[in-house]
This record gives C-alpha cells, structure tokens and sequence, in this order.
C-alpha cells in the first residue's frame, strides 16, 4: 500500500481498503463506519480526529467510496483539522458494523487497523488565512 505524505492545512481524501484474510470486505450492508486518526510523534500516538460515516457533533466525515469498489471507505480531511495535526506518522484505526443476524442483534463490530499510512509534514502556509 502506497504511503501518504501531506503539509498540515491540506485538504485530503484518504482512502481505507477493508481487507480480511486478502479479500475484500463488502461494505454495502454496513450500518455504521468510525474512523479514528493518530499521529505518533517522539514514539507518542495520540488520536487527533473522529469520523463517522452517520452525522455526528465532533466528528468528520467518511463514507463507502461509490462505484464498483465496495471495500473501501472514503475519510475526509479538511483544512480545518490539518491545520491543527502535529508532524509525524499517520495511522488510522476504523470499526466498521455489519448486521449481525442472531449472535449480534445490534451488529458485529470489526476494528481494521492501517498503522504507519502515511506521513504528516509542517506546512508552511498552514497560517494563512483563506476567506
């Protein structure tokens, strides 16, 4: 999987392919997909966003990206966040919930963990202000 490199204060579409056991995951019937984004600096990860593909106060935004692929969820990264994001290694860990018929009435929950995606670098204009 191809690294990720961008300047805080970037907008970025950062696309998660769902994967078990080196097939895809069909994410058609999903009723819910979190995503949490980390960056470790100085071997210190810390989560710096959430996002949820149902609305939700705090949150930012991710979805089933559309077309034929059906694995792979979608994260928005806005300048508004970025902006904010410390330099270092960028990780994301996603829960992703399924129907769970009889043994999961609420739906079965599985975590997929990207660790190491990509790298968040200091922008030098992150402080300007865009009307």
């Amino acid at each position: 999987m191809a690294q990720i490199i961008f300047q805080q204060g970037e907008d970025l579409i950062v696309e998660l392919p769902i994967v078990e056991n080196s097939l895809p995951v069909d994410l058609t019937t999903a009723t819910s997909m979190r995503v949490q984004l980390y960056i470790t600096k100085n071997n210190v990860k810390n989560k710096f966003k959430s996002y949820s593909s149902t609305p939700k106060s705090g949150y930012g935004v991710c979805k089933l990206k559309t077309g034929t692929d059906h694995n792979i969820i979608q994260v928005f990264i806005t300048r508004a966040d970025s902006v904010n994001f410390d330099t270092g290694i960028l990780s994301f860990a996603v829960v992703v919930t399924l129907p769970g018929l009889t043994d999961f009435p609420d739906g079965k929950n599985s975590e997929y963990n990207f660790d190491s995606f990509g790298t968040v670098v200091e922008g030098i204009a992150k402080d300007e202000i865009i009307p």
